[in-house]
């Protein structure tokens, strides 16, 4: 976890996400230095993760007509399995999280699945190529958030790759 993220308690964060109170401070504002290349190496690794089990999906809702249901079902399944260890250690926090948060976690909980369903139903309509890049421009909102909220660094080249991500989608609406 980041440096900034012990010095917002779990009751900050749910009443600013809530509206109903103040939101959390904001961190100093850091230096921007280039990022090291490791974090790039980091980050083509993700994109290649991210293009590896898009084509998954397009292949499990297609020709293999699993059920997005199922395969989100399965999904999250995997997660819970993957997670449970760490919430099992980390059980007070998380005993605390739900007694600060409760109505906001389950919002979260019935909201968060419904992109990925829409993902993948809108994979059995189009082309993976069409609607796998509509899907990354979520990126945008991220680097927005980024730099407003967590007053990240590096907004110029988080900015420029956004820029990228903009340019790569017009590409697409325009057939290119």
């Amino acid at each position: 976890m980041s440096s900034v993220w012990p010095r917002w308690s779990p009751g900050s964060w749910c009443s600013a996400w809530a509206g109903g109170g103040a939101p959390p401070p904001r961190p100093p504002p850091r230096a921007a230095a280039p990022p090291p290349p490791r974090a790039v190496g980091y980050g083509l690794l993700s994109g290649v993760a991210i293009a590896g089990y898009t084509l998954w999906d397009q292949h499990a809702v297609g020709p293999l007509a699993i059920s997005p249901l199922l395969l989100n079902w399965v999904d999250d399944a995997g997660r819970v399995l993957l997670l449970a260890p760490v919430a099992h250690r980390r059980r007070a926090e998380v005993r605390k999280l739900w007694h600060e948060c409760r109505l906001l976690l389950c919002g979260a909980a019935t909201i968060m699945p419904l992109p990925y369903l829409l993902f993948l139903f809108s994979l059995r309509l189009a082309p993976v190529s069409v609607v796998s890049p509509i899907r990354e421009a979520s990126v945008l909102l991220v680097v927005l958030a980024s730099g407003t909220l967590l007053a990240e660094g590096h907004r110029r080249a988080r900015l420029l790759a956004a820029a990228a991500v903009v340019l790569g989608l017009s590409l697409l609406a325009t057939g290119f």
